[in-house]
């Protein structure tokens, strides 16, 4: 884990969002030092609990970044369907695209418009080819957690967008197993593809 941006920011680690992903780079974490390890999310809903990342203890004052690459055989526009508890940055290739870093005394708690847990609904634009996407999420006591899911207007997720870390791309890391799932929308009785959350990687403790 990293420092929480808003109390030990000296412990961050922002340069390594920046940097190329390498397994074997070293950085100043809250405790000790960190380095990236591949984990992989296949919660079909865009649910990342950091408590199965981190466990639970220790966890209080902290954050953690994740990244995954973002493939598309077009530029589109899109939607960031978020939420988060307690706190978030969203990168979309070198520019923030959505942060929500101030919370209450107690924490801001997971909020909800729908089944999905997604607080915010953010209008992107998703470039053409491979663009890295990387969350800073911070915690302020307890379990943590972010929701986050890329759609279309209508909040289906595009059929021809792929979230992964691939072994040619990002040669520190090994393929990360990535599961496509479908699931019935009973909404609009269309068939919608899962994003395959996320092929992320995340900083260790």
């Amino acid at each position: 884990m990293v420092g929480n941006l808003r109390t030990r920011p000296q412990y961050v680690c922002a340069e390594a969002v920046g940097h190329e992903i390498d397994s074997h780079r070293s950085y100043h974490g809250r405790d000790s030092v960190v380095r990236w390890f591949p984990f992989d999310n296949l919660d079909p809903r865009g649910i990342t609990s950091c408590e199965y990342v981190f466990d639970w203890r220790n966890t209080d004052d902290a954050a953690a970044h994740f990244v995954s690459f973002i493939h598309s055989g077009k530029r589109l526009h899109a939607y960031l369907n978020v939420g988060w508890d307690d706190g978030i940055v969203i990168r979309l290739g070198d520019k923030v695209v959505f942060e929500e870093v101030n919370y209450p005394v107690r924490g801001h708690g997971l909020l909800f418009r729908d089944r999905y847990i997604f607080e915010k609904r953010v209008p992107v634009t998703i470039p053409k080819g491979r663009t890295k996407l990387a969350v800073t999420s911070l915690n302020s006591h307890g379990n943590w957690l972010f929701s986050l899911r890329i759609t279309d207007v209508e909040g289906i997720p595009f059929d021809d967008v792929r979230f992964r870390l691939d072994q040619n791309e990002d040669k520190h890391l090994p393929v990360t197993r990535v599961r496509r799932l479908v699931r019935r929308c009973s909404e609009d009785r269309k068939e919608a593809r899962e994003l395959p959350q996320h092929g992320l990687a995340g900083t260790s403790i």
